[in-house]
């Protein structure tokens, strides 16, 4: 197996993907694929408020008073989401002055400041590793204020067909001898289900000779004697190792993690190629 790919997602719950290929074509061909759930802790949650409301009446007729205006919180942060900005703003009004001087109104409001946000992270990995995928980035928002942008996009990626690898049938059995003695030839072939397309694994041969009948003409024949040594002997399977340990699926809660190993040459009697255990 390849290495895990990068997750689709920064949080909320993506899926990462890890590949193998065929390095021979025969039966029982496994998957060639494998994806897990990653980065699943939710994604934070930024505060958002409505816009300020209007100005209050001055709490005095006369004279140097107060007025207030207020925005309501809309969806309150979590998850270590960008806090809410202040939500309550005074300044000071005068609507007259009153018989006994006084100071001019002054203002003091503090004026509203525009969104602030980060650059765009890099390009997350692609969801697929062909026939079309969703690949993401992000970016954060620095400081909260009006107008703030989108904090995410995606795009397609590997938009390109997977490959298709040959399947190809079993041997079919061997035909008639082309002679009764003195040495024939017979052949035997398979099948081919699919083509190979986009890059994937070619066909393995599909037909095959044997010499037959090699006794002198005369002589008493023993067909099972004569071709022994020439046909093909089945093989037992081989693989490799196991490989590591792979990421426990969850972080807690009991997940489960998989090793693999591949089939390095193809035979009789292949063992299973993953297993898993909880962790």
């Amino acid at each position: 197996w390849s290495s895990w790919g990068r997750c689709s997602r920064m949080c909320g719950g993506g899926s990462q993907t890890r590949v193998r290929t065929i390095t021979r074509m025969g039966f029982d061909c496994p998957t060639t694929s494998e994806s897990e759930s990653c980065n699943t802790a939710p994604c934070p949650i930024n505060c958002e408020t409505d816009d300020w409301s209007a100005w209050s009446e001055c709490s005095k007729t006369c004279g140097a008073g107060k007025q207030t205006r207020v925005k309501t919180i809309i969806v309150e942060p979590k998850y270590g989401g960008l806090p809410c900005p202040p939500t309550r703003q005074t300044r000071s009004c005068m609507v007259q002055r009153c018989p006994q001087p006084e100071d001019e109104q002054e203002e003091i409001a503090e004026p509203e400041v525009a969104c602030r946000e980060s650059s765009w992270s890099s390009w997350g990995p692609c969801s697929l590793a062909c026939s079309g995928g969703v690949r993401t980035r992000a970016r954060t928002i620095t400081r909260m204020g009006f107008d703030c942008p989108v904090t995410v996009e995606s795009e397609s990626c590997n938009t390109g067909p997977c490959p298709i690898n040959c399947e190809i049938d079993l041997w079919g059995t061997w035909s008639t001898c082309t002679k009764s003695c003195g040495g024939g030839t017979q052949r035997r072939t398979r099948e081919i289900f699919t083509e190979p397309a986009y890059g994937g694994i070619p066909c393995p041969p599909t037909a095959m000779s044997r010499a037959c009948n090699k006794q002198s003409c005369g002589k008493p024949h023993n067909e099972e004697e004569d071709n022994k040594d020439v046909v093909e002997p089945e093989v037992a399977c081989q693989t490799s190792d196991w490989s590591s340990w792979g990421r426990c699926s969850r972080m807690c809660g009991g997940g489960s993690q998989t090793r693999v190993r591949t089939i390095t040459r193809m035979g009789f009697d292949c063992p299973t190629t993953s297993e898993s255990e909880s962790c």
